[in-house]
C-alpha cells in the first residue's frame, strides 16, 4: 500500500518543501543551542553581510513551511 492510498488528499512535497524543512532543523539546533549553551552558530560566520542572508533564508523558509502546512490543512477538511 503506497502513501497516496492511505491519503489521498494529501499535497505532494516538492524539493523546495524538503530544502526548506530541512533548513528549519538545522535553525531550530541554532535556536536550542543558543538558548542552552549560549552558542549561536551562524555568528561563527565572519561576514555580517553573510550573516544577514543566512538569517533571510532561514525566514524565507519559514514561510514556505507556514503555506506548505496551510496547503495540508486544506486538504485535510473534511467535506
Amino acid at each position: 500500500m503506497v502513501l497516496a492510498e492511505l491519503f489521498p488528499r494529501m499535497p505532494e512535497v516538492s524539493w523546495l518543501d524538503n530544502i526548506c524543512f530541512i533548513i528549519l532543523v538545522l535553525s531550530a539546533f541554532n535556536w536550542v543551542a543558543f538558548a542552552f549553551w549560549d552558542i549561536n552558530i551562524v555568528t561563527f560566520i565572519p561576514d555580517l553581510t553573510l550573516q544577514k542572508f543566512v538569517y533571510v533564508i532561514i525566514g524565507l523558509s519559514g514561510f514556505k513551511a507556514l503555506f506548505f502546512w496551510k496547503k495540508c490543512l486544506a486538504c485535510s477538511r473534511v467535506e
